[in-house]
């Protein structure tokens, strides 16, 4: 198979509003398997840029907590995640798999891939979840909220 050929096989599917569509689903009590917002990602544009530009993307990449010995996911992921919700204000942190964890637009652009969003960042508690019932995430509120609350008052400041 050539390149050509390999890549005949791509279909993108594109995000699309329908409001009518919805509106009618909600009023005949369909269930709806997701609504994602297409504007909020482009907020978080301007300031990871000015993030960047200013060398505290950096500061935060070298960011570690003493009292972790290992972590899955490096502590900026959880950093981001966590000015994100306040940025975008997000009432509680059991809120963010139903808003900012469906947004993928915005967690990509916090460093997170595709595949982790679908299939969460390990298999721990897999078991337990109902199928097509509920998605993964690629962490949970409750070890975002652990993870800040390890902090030191030094590595807080």
């Amino acid at each position: 198979m050539n390149e050509t050929q390999a890549n005949s096989t791509i279909t993108l599917r594109l995000a699309t509003r329908d409001d009518r569509r919805v509106a009618k689903a909600i009023y005949d009590r369909k269930e709806i398997d997701s609504l994602h917002s297409l504007a909020s990602a482009g907020l978080l544009d301007g300031l990871l840029v000015f993030m960047n530009d200013i060398g505290f993307m950096d500061v935060l990449k070298r960011f570690s907590i003493a009292s972790y010995k290992r972590m899955i996911l490096p502590p900026v992921q959880f950093i981001l995640t966590y000015m994100t919700k306040i940025l975008l204000d997000i009432p509680s942190m059991n809120a963010l798999p139903e808003i900012l964890f469906a947004n993928c637009a915005a967690m990509e652009l916090l460093g997170l891939n595709a595949q982790v969003l679908k299939e969460g960042i390990c298999n721990r508690g897999h078991h337990s979840r109902t199928p097509g019932k509920k998605k993964p995430t690629p962490f949970s509120p409750q070890t975002l909220a652990n993870v800040l609350a390890r902090f030191s008052l030094e590595e807080a400041e």
